[in-house]
């Protein structure tokens, strides 16, 4: 199946911000609390080889440990598998006596680099000899004091796609540090008008949403009025909340919440989480468009089929008060199979579908 890059307006319209408000910033804000107390910018000046990486590098509540692990700081950015702090140690180590002395001269290059931020000489910061082998990991430590100036996004593979995408006749950038990147990217996006003024840390799962092929959208068929046999003869999908009315007269998914809570507050039991989930998955759903594709599902691990939106997309039928919202759909149920869903496909009726997941099913067809 074609796919092709989504156009910045859809994906503005059809990215659920106040989704991501509500869960990524708020998680990545309380995690970097968290993480500041036990770890305060006005201390590194005493900080402790031990307290950084621990002794033998087997501490369980070290600066590296908190850097490097999700549940600790996982929603303040990933680091892959490029060396990380103790594999810095390692590294500078190399050019020194001991590890004692590697680590006096990775934590002044720490706090050089810090002091360049707070001066706004960022394009310096990839200079500093010492913390340079650890690219990602020197990122996410910059985003994790200073998350007003950088995206958390630590990937140097990433950052230059995306830059790429936004600046694509830029030359240089295939040599620029992790930080010249971030920040080269943050400050294009700055100028665009419609994400002035969005945090770094929402920016980056808009970048992820945005800049990937066309989306590829899970729907489990059991939170359709329609059934399966009903979607397979007419070519579609449907979905309910009929009292919202036509989406297009709503001017955005914040709109449609406060439309949505109005109207099914108490059906949905006041659960503000429940509200925005069902809030982004209306909304997902009512614009997708043509060259989509939506994985069919039922139950905990049964593909149905997979489809390709066809035109024109989205529908209103107000005729049909129990389905107004139709979404064409060419289906091909080849793809049927069983496979082990993610959690996040369990626990929510409209999921994107990872390019790799997506890759396993197309291999899989029956």
């Amino acid at each position: 199946m074609e796919k092709k890059l989504a156009s910045l307006e859809h994906a503005l319209r059809t990215h659920s911000r106040e989704f991501y408000k509500r869960a990524g910033l708020e998680e990545a804000e309380k995690q970097r609390g968290e993480f500041l107390k036990r770890f305060p910018l006005e201390e590194w000046g005493t900080m402790s080889l031990e307290e950084f990486a621990g002794p033998e590098h087997g501490s369980k509540d070290t600066f590296c440990l908190w850097v490097g692990t999700y549940s600790k700081t996982g929603a303040c950015g990933r680091i892959g598998r490029g060396p990380r702090g103790t594999q810095l140690i390692q590294k500078v180590s190399e050019s020194y006596r001991n590890e004692q002395e590697a680590w006096k001269e990775v934590r002044a290059g720490f706090l050089e680099a810090f002091q360049k931020a707070e001066a706004g000489q960022w394009d310096d910061i990839d200079e500093i000899l010492s913390i340079n082998p650890a690219h990602a990991f020197r990122m996410k430590v910059l985003y994790l004091y200073f998350p007003d100036e950088v995206i958390p996004i630590c990937s140097r593979g990433d950052l230059r796609r995306f830059l790429g995408v936004l600046e694509p006749r830029r030359a240089g950038r295939g040599k620029w540090g992790v930080v010249r990147l971030n920040r080269e990217l943050l400050r294009s996006l700055r100028e665009i008008p419609k994400l002035m003024d969005w945090k770094p840390k929402e920016l980056e799962p808009f970048l992820y949403f945005w800049l990937r092929y066309r989306p590829v959208v899970k729907i489990s068929t059991e939170e359709m009025p329609c059934s399966w046999d009903v979607c397979k003869q007419n070519g579609c999908v449907c979905v309910g909340w009929g009292g919202i009315g036509n989406p297009r007269e709503l001017g955005s998914e914040e709109e449609c919440r406060a439309l949505l809570e109005k109207l099914y507050g108490e059906q949905l039991e006041h659960n503000s989480v429940a509200i925005t989930r069902k809030a982004s998955e209306f909304w997902t759903v009512v614009n997708l468009q043509p060259g989509d594709v939506i994985v069919a599902t039922q139950g905990t691990s049964t593909i149905l089929g997979v489809g390709k939106v066809t035109e024109p997309g989205y529908e209103w039928k107000p005729d049909a008060p129990e389905s107004p919202h139709v979404v064409r759909v060419c289906w091909d149920t080849s793809y049927a199979q069983e496979i082990e869903f993610p959690d996040e496909w369990v626990s929510f009726a409209v999921a994107y579908v990872t390019r790799a997941l997506y890759k396993q099913i197309l291999k899989r067809k029956g």
